[in-house]
């Protein structure tokens, strides 16, 4: 739709902000195998569905889910998943995305 590609951007713009996104970056550079777990982890579809996932336990607020994301945050969770206040622009970014398609009311 009209403008999909700015709130595109508008996302990829907020992934690459964050603190976690900028440190798998620095560990997939200084990875001894290239194709290794780190290169995975920072592939901009794993980092789609990462934050697809966490969008998802964000909205539903399940106690489980939150608990989930929780533990595979920052250095200790593997950088799997974001703290709660930085992945809050990537959060935003994403109703934008799924309001302007129409699967979510404004």
């Amino acid at each position: 739709g009209l403008g999909s590609e700015a709130r595109a951007a508008g996302l990829g713009k907020a992934f690459v902000n964050t603190p976690t996104y900028q440190a798998l970056k620095r560990r997939r550079e200084q990875a001894d195998d290239p194709n290794g777990p780190d290169a995975y982890m920072a592939d901009p579809q794993e980092v789609w569905a990462r934050a697809y996932t966490q969008w998802v336990a964000t909205r539903s607020q399940a106690p489980e889910l939150a608990g989930i994301i929780q533990r595979g945050s920052g250095v200790h969770g593997g950088y799997r998943y974001w703290g709660k206040d930085e992945f809050a622009p990537v959060a935003d970014a994403i109703d934008q995305i799924f309001t302007a398609f129409g699967y979510m009311d404004p």
